[in-house]
């Protein structure tokens, strides 16, 4: 018994001969070739007879994995591959399901979007208008020929029978225009303002609001026709920021120019309309109704020279400044000025009566400015809560530039230092001090009280007023 082990043991040991010899080759369980990376044991079940043939002859290099030792083949069997654990299989498949989801949701998400843009698209009372040639900006700008005109504004009587307010939108909606601003802000960057004018005249006199065009003579601003795709590049004739008025010029012919009646013959209770760009050029030409709520009102920083207000419960936005204000004769009774609406209340909107305010309108066509206007020669804007906390200034209007005609200029006022009195009152906004000066003429003298900043206690001057001629700009109370 022992020797029939000892037998076999040696056998075992041979080298595998040809099949030439006619001897039984030896057949390893598996042969790698030269470089596999690794061994595998045979499956379990399988014999000897049923291991590949070793390849015989000059091909590649294979490795016997009983002795380690090379050998030489022409067919390359292939290495083993290394089976995937639990980990690799669980990452797989979350991966797989991760992804079913989001090509489930990115094709619900697609259809929905296509299914609501189909819906907009066939309403017609989307809460978002289309946009329409009469809303679209212009594509052209015609530029501005430098002539001036000898038109004026003249106030009419009521004429003929009470209109509806549709034939009234169709009389004065041809005569109602989008003003486009653009608006440098502190940093030196631009900003775009848009409002609403009102055609004067045919050869294209522009009413609108002055804080339409940032109440400055150096503005840069362009008028839209109505249901037209061309900007007219726009001159300032002048503008009066006491009574928040300004007047423009196109270089255009043939325009139609609006009916102006007075506000004497209005009557409280009596239905006006309102037309203009609420929110800009998007809502352009958009009609609002209600009644004439008041007569003659006076608004605190804007009735200091005397100009009373017509007070009404149409509806006036942003936007609709510098529009008009109808009576159902088809006439302009009014300028419509977002600017002295109450903030924080519904139903007061105010506007400029146009027949009070004709003969500032003229002045500013024909000189560019309103003669007996004062100013005190500086520029300046309000101090902050944050300021007088942190420099401990007073409350007031800190000077940033000083005029060289001023009366403060080399008077001991430096830039920098607190505007906060005027003739005894307090001064601390510039709507303040313009209301304040428009009690005065050219040449009067007041007194005003200074902060120094730099001797930290308060001056006071004497100053002799100066006519203002059109210098005023959005950043100063000159």
């Amino acid at each position: 018994m022992l020797q029939k082990k000892r037998t076999v043991k040696m056998e075992q040991n041979k080298q595998p001969q040809s099949e030439n010899n006619g001897q039984q080759p030896y057949r390893p369980e598996i042969w790698y070739p030269a470089g596999c990376p690794q061994k595998e044991k045979p499956d379990a079940g399988k014999t000897q007879e049923d291991a590949p043939v070793p390849p015989q002859g000059n091909g590649p290099a294979y490795r016997n994995p009983a002795t380690g030792a090379p050998q030489q083949g022409g067919f390359v069997p292939p290495c083993p591959h290394r089976p995937m654990n639990n980990g690799t299989r669980v990452l797989i498949a979350i991966l797989s399901v991760l992804l079913a989801i989001f090509v489930t949701l990115f094709a619900v998400t697609f259809s929905n979007q296509k299914t609501s843009e189909a819906g907009q698209d066939s309403s017609s009372s989307s809460s978002q208008p289309k946009e329409t040639e009469s809303s679209s900006r212009a594509f052209n700008t015609v530029p501005n020929d430098g002539k001036g005109t000898g038109s004026s504004i003249i106030i009419q009587e009521k004429s003929g029978a009470v209109m509806s307010a549709q034939n009234v939108f169709s009389k004065i909606s041809p005569s109602v225009v989008g003003v486009l601003t653009k608006l440098p802000d502190e940093d030196g960057n631009e900003s775009d303002s848009q409002g609403t004018g009102i055609i004067a005249s045919s050869d294209g006199v522009i009413l609108t609001n002055a804080h339409v065009i940032g109440y400055s003579p150096s503005a840069d601003v362009n008028v839209v026709l109505p249901g037209k795709k061309v900007e007219y590049k726009a001159r300032i004739l002048g503008f009066d920021k006491t009574s928040d008025l300004a007047v423009l010029k196109i270089s255009a012919t043939g325009l139609m120019p609006a009916q102006f009646g007075s506000e004497n013959e209005l009557q409280v209770g009596e239905q006006v309309i309102a037309i203009g760009n609420p929110s800009g050029m998007d809502y352009s030409n958009s009609l609002t109704g209600g009644y004439v709520s008041a007569l003659d009102r006076t608004i605190a920083g804007h009735s200091g020279n005397g100009m009373t207000y017509i007070q009404t419960d149409a509806a006036i936005n942003p936007g609709n400044s510098g529009g008009p204000l109808c009576n159902l004769y088809g006439q302009v009774v009014g300028i419509n000025s977002c600017k002295i609406v109450s903030t924080g209340y519904e139903g007061m909107g105010f506007a400029i009566p146009v027949s009070k305010a004709s003969t500032i309108i003229n002045q500013l066509i024909h000189t560019g400015y309103v003669p007996g206007r004062t100013r005190i020669g500086i520029t300046c804007a309000p101090v902050s809560q944050l300021e007088m906390q942190m420099k401990g200034i007073p409350n007031g209007l800190q000077i940033f530039s000083i005029d060289k005609d001023s009366p403060l200029y080399h008077n001991g006022v430096e830039k920098g230092d607190i505007l906060c009195e005027f003739d005894g009152k307090d001064v601390t906004t510039t709507d303040e001090l313009l209301g304040q000066m428009t009690s005065y003429k050219p040449g009067d003298k007041v007194r005003v009280k200074i902060y120094s900043v730099s001797q930290r206690k308060m001056l006071t001057k004497t100053v002799a007023l100066l006519e203002d001629k059109g210098e005023s700009s959005s950043s100063a109370a000159k």
